[in-house]
């Protein structure tokens, strides 16, 4: 049985032809941006609208990632607070459209898989489901998963109600006092467990 092999992200990062495919996506995202690309300028508009919004949340404190972090570690925000003088945070991810394997919230409060079964937060102009991204693609796996908040409409330009801000604040805390119940920790963690199948070299020399 092979043990559990945790790094942090950036030793990850000197892993062979992680920084080679990092920098092919930003090139390949920069070319499609200067050619107009919608679903590229739709993505970017709709990511610092979402970064808008929770900046509104009295008790959120919202920070942008590096295109780095965005591409390499699959996560826009890192969102933090506190509750009860402990402090709290996680990792976020906006998305477009539902995204496989993330794990979804329902009303009863647990997660699925299915799409059709998440709960769907609704405001005048978009609608919102929240999961929990436990894998960055097929490279390695989260030491804690990253919040998701896909958006199946794409106005979320448009001004919201304060109770709106103050509910979708409430439904991204519960997600992580979830995780917390879970066993993960309380604070945004960098430490993956990357897919051994593709860093074989880099295992070998970790024993």
């Amino acid at each position: 049985m092979e043990k559990m092999w945790t790094v942090s992200y950036k030793e990850y990062l000197n892993f062979e032809g992680v920084k080679e495919n990092i920098k092919q996506v930003k090139t390949r995202k920069k070319a499609q941006k200067r050619s107009g690309m919608a679903s590229v300028l739709v993505g970017e508009t709709l990511e610092e609208s979402v970064f808008t919004m929770l900046t509104k949340h009295p008790d959120l404190e919202v920070k942008q990632l590096p295109a780095q972090m965005d591409i390499g570690f699959g996560a826009d925000f890192q969102v933090s607070f506190k509750e009860d003088g402990k402090n709290y945070s996680f990792f976020m991810d906006v998305t477009l459209s539902k995204k496989p394997r993330v794990k979804y919230l329902t009303l009863k409060g647990d997660t699925t898989e299915s799409w059709e079964h998440a709960f769907c937060y609704q405001t005048e102009s978009f609608k919102a489901y929240f999961g929990l991204k436990e894998k960055h693609s097929s490279f390695f796996f989260y030491e804690k998963p990253v919040v998701i908040m896909s958006i199946e409409q794409t106005e979320v330009g448009a001004e919201i109600g304060e109770a709106h801000v103050h509910n979708i604040g409430q439904i991204l805390m519960s997600l992580n006092n979830l995780l917390k119940d879970k066993g993960y920790g309380a604070r945004a963690s960098q430490l993956v467990r990357p897919n051994i199948t593709f860093y074989r070299e880099e295992f070998k020399r970790s024993l």
